[in-house]
Parts: C-alpha cells; structure tokens; sequence
C-alpha cells in the first residue's frame, strides 16, 4: 500500500485523525466537567473549531487530491504493463546484435540485463564494440527516439504520483537523451564513439527504470 501514500498523505491524514480525537474528547468528556482553569472551556471551544478546520481541509484533501490520486495509480499500473513489456522489446532489438567479448556468440536480452546489473564496464565495452562493428548509428537513434515515445509519457502523465527514485530516473534518462550527438555519421567523427557510449547510458537508465517500475508496482 506504500505506493498510494507519500509523505503529504501521512501529515494530512495524521493531523486529522488526531483532531477528531480531540473533538470526541471534547464533544463527550471535556465538556461535562468541571473546568481545569480559568477561561479553559473559552480556549477548549477555540480549538475545537480550529481543529474542525482541519478535519473539514483533510476531508477536502481527501476527495479531492487522495481519492483521484488513488485512481490515477491504478490507472497507471494498469497502463504499464503493456508499456513495459513493449519498451523491453523493442530494447531487444539493440541487445540481441551484441556479441560476448570476441566471441561471436550474441546475448540474450536477458543475459544483457543482467550483466548490465553486475558487470556494467563489460556490457559497455561490448556494446559499444557490437554497435560500432555494425555502423548503423541512424538505426540505433531511431530504435532509441521509439523507445523515447514510450518513456516520456509516463513521466508527462505521472509525474505527480510517481516516487522520487523513479523520478531521478526519468530525469537521468532525460539528460542522456538530450545529450546524445544526433547529427554524427558513422565513422566520420573522433566523437562516434562517446556517441554509442551514450546510448548504452540510455539504454541502462531504461532498464533500470523498467526494473523499478516492476518492482515497485509489483508488476511480473
């Protein structure tokens, strides 16, 4: 149930529990005795209608922010899992060319995953080997710039609900994105190299994500 609640809903939710206390102790103990000084049912009913306030601001929180907050989070773990299962295929495209080391035998895309998770200076190595041998940099932006499309609309669309770990991810993955060398051609450039190192990055930070996201909406 962690997933429906942050911090906000813990505060909102704490105070206001703890106000209608005090309102039933006020409402049934306080005020069939004797007073404990002078003025105190004078402050008792100040804070009673204070603290009225705030049960009646936690029952707007609550219909308006938490209940449609609640929904969106169905919504969007209901969303994912065609999302993920997409966004992972389409990410095997790229893996499934990659050979181990000088070998020519190639990973699965589960294999990859993997070692991304383990070994990540050797899936980078790799990678960026297999890729630069195929030299087909155009086809590697365009299978990334299809995955972009999956990607980007979760955070545009959830952003609001989504953790903050998950958040730091998207924000990574945006800044790799936005960071990649669109117009260099194969071969052409000292920089080719960082380039394919780029889209290892964009391809780690997707994984990752997907890994999370699994995770953290219990999603198979």
């Amino acid at each position: 149930m962690r997933k429906y609640f942050n911090s906000v809903d813990f505060i909102v939710f704490g105070v206001s529990f703890v106000c209608i206390l005090w309102i039933i102790f006020f409402k049934i103990i306080w005020i069939n005795t004797e007073p404990l000084f002078a003025d105190s049912f004078k402050w008792a009913d100040i804070t009673y209608t204070v603290f009225s306030s705030i049960v009646a601001a936690g029952l707007f929180y609550l219909f308006t922010i938490f209940i449609p907050k609640f929904s969106q989070i169905k919504k969007l773990k209901k969303n994912l899992v065609p999302d993920l299962n997409q966004i992972e295929g389409i990410s095997s495209t790229v893996v499934n060319i990659v050979t181990k080391g000088d070998t020519n035998v190639k990973y699965t895309f589960e294999e990859f995953s993997k070692l991304i998770e383990t070994n990540s200076n050797t899936a980078r190595q790799d990678f960026i080997r297999s890729h630069m041998i195929m030299k087909k940099l155009p086809l590697l932006k365009m299978t990334f710039d299809y995955l972009k499309s999956y990607i980007e609309p979760i955070n545009l669309n959830y952003f609001n609900i989504l953790p903050p770990n998950i958040i730091i991810i998207l924000n990574d993955y945006k800044y790799r994105n936005l960071n990649v060398g669109m117009n260099i051609d194969d071969g052409l450039s000292k920089e080719i190299e960082s380039v394919y190192e780029n889209y290892f990055s964009q391809l780690e930070e997707i994984l990752l994500l997907c890994r999370v996201l699994r995770k953290y909406y219990n999603i198979k």
